[in-house]
């Protein structure tokens, strides 16, 4: 390759196109491969094409038509160099991030790295997400879903759903009929849309309440059915009925409320830590955050060098966590859940709050003036925790940390100090919210 072109393919995007693979559909992924390769601009993209052979060997340089003409085929680096192949493979390492070459001395086009992979793979490991699972573990771009939403643990649970929605909505029949409800009142989620629907059937005025800065679906279908609407934000932030609408924010508890300095350490002492340390509580919500987990265990000793630490991790992760932090430390404690009385108490028992980015969540926080850092689930509903997170008129005493979304970005990319100072000038923060309350 000329000087040139070298020149002139640096200023292109590297894709690194997989295909193959040791499915019954290989041939089918080859003519994919084949349609693809033909349709990408090569005036912007750079095709690196990877073929997979059927006995799951990674041939880089290879063309589809050569892995379908021979389908065993061997590294062979006795070709031109348009049409030499290497022996190749992706690690899991996610500090290495290339294409490793597995021949003695063998050397790749600028050492091997992409720019993003591009998958066209069928069948067993291409669209079971295990393809995808070794690209996010090496932290490596690439094209299409996410091993989340191709993995069958994911795919076959959906399929379920749908059949159990119609179960819930002959159950909210039979229900109603029993009970003969005056009216009906549905908090979102999809739980509530089998009864919606059901109350509309009945004609039974239906009352829904959308605490989210931005409505998710299933608000979004029971809005054609109700009779009034309140909302937790302002009425701009939906494209809800003006008519039906009411902005009454979010109810909350009384509990949530600011507390003194003197309080706070007695509460600190009523759960058994150190009054005069620093608290810092860590929830990931009502079902818990598997990364948020994982962040904190990969740095809990640097952070309880500076407080102690409640970590909620959810009653599903509560085990797997159980076995990598300490039990007998005097400075952590680790819950599976507690309830709505408890959580009052020991979000105000705390200096710093870390949490993912719930409507009710911020507003409870806010309600407290508690310096939070947030951490929104950029995949539940839409974005909706981003969005929320986001709101000015929600957060007053927040600071929004790193999203999770995509590759996962490190959520401890700081170190445990870096917002200490900042969060525990109390001084400065003052509470500033609004109450939700329905007359």
């Amino acid at each position: 390759m000329s000087q040139e072109q070298q020149q002139e393919n640096k200023q292109k995007i590297r894709i690194g196109l997989i295909f193959g693979g040791r499915s019954g559909e290989h041939e089918v992924s080859l003519a994919s491969a084949n349609a693809v390769m033909a349709n990408l601009d090569k005036d912007k993209y750079e095709v690196i094409p990877i073929g997979i052979t059927k006995t799951g060997a990674w041939l880089l340089g290879t063309e589809p038509t050569q892995l379908l003409a021979a389908p065993d085929a061997q590294p062979d680096s006795t070709q031109s160099n348009q049409q030499a192949t290497t022996a190749v493979t992706l690690t899991g390492d996610p500090n290495v991030r290339r294409l490793i070459p597995l021949q003695n001395g063998a050397q790749l086009h600028d050492n091997g790295a992409l720019d993003v992979i591009f998958p066209v793979m069928h069948g067993t490991y291409g669209e079971d997400g295990a393809l995808q699972g070794l690209l996010e573990m090496a932290n490596v771009p690439y094209v299409g879903c996410g091993e989340h939403f191709t993995s069958p643990s994911v795919v076959f649970p959906n399929i379920r759903d749908i059949f159990l929605v119609i179960v819930a909505f002959l159950q909210s029949i039979a229900k109603f009929i029993a009970w003969r409800p005056d009216v009906v009142f549905a908090k979102g989620g999809f739980v509530s849309v089998p009864a919606g629907i059901a109350a509309r059937l009945f004609n039974i005025p239906l009352v829904i309440h959308d605490s989210d800065s931005h409505p998710g679906l299933a608000n979004r279908i029971l809005a054609r059915f109700a009779t009034l609407i309140a909302t937790g934000a302002p009425l701009n932030n939906y494209p809800y009925n003006r008519k039906l609408a009411h902005y009454t924010g979010i109810p909350i508890s009384e509990d949530f409320h600011p507390y003194t300095d003197e309080e706070r350490q007695e509460m600190k002492a009523a759960l058994g830590f150190e009054s005069s340390k620093p608290l810092v509580v860590i929830t990931g919500g009502g079902l818990g955050a598997g990364h948020l987990n994982e962040a904190v265990a990969k740095r809990l000793e640097p952070l309880l060098e500076l407080a102690s630490i409640m970590l909620l991790s959810g009653t599903a992760h509560y085990d797997e966590m159980r076995a990598f932090t300490p039990q007998d430390d005097s400075r952590f404690q680790l819950l599976p859940f507690i309830n709505s009385e408890k959580m009052a108490q020991s979000l105000g028992a705390a200096d710093i709050v870390v949490s993912r980015a719930g409507a009710t969540t911020i507003l409870e926080l806010s309600a407290l003036a508690k310096p939070t850092i947030l951490i929104p689930n950029a995949q539940l509903a839409a974005g909706q925790q981003e969005k929320g997170a986001s709101r000015k008129d929600q957060r007053r005493n927040t600071r929004t940390g790193a999203g999770l979304s995509g590759a996962q970005p490190s959520i401890c990319r700081h170190k445990p100090g870096t917002y200490r100072d900042e969060l525990w000038r109390r001084d400065r923060l003052q509470p500033n919210q609004r109450r939700g309350t329905f007359g």
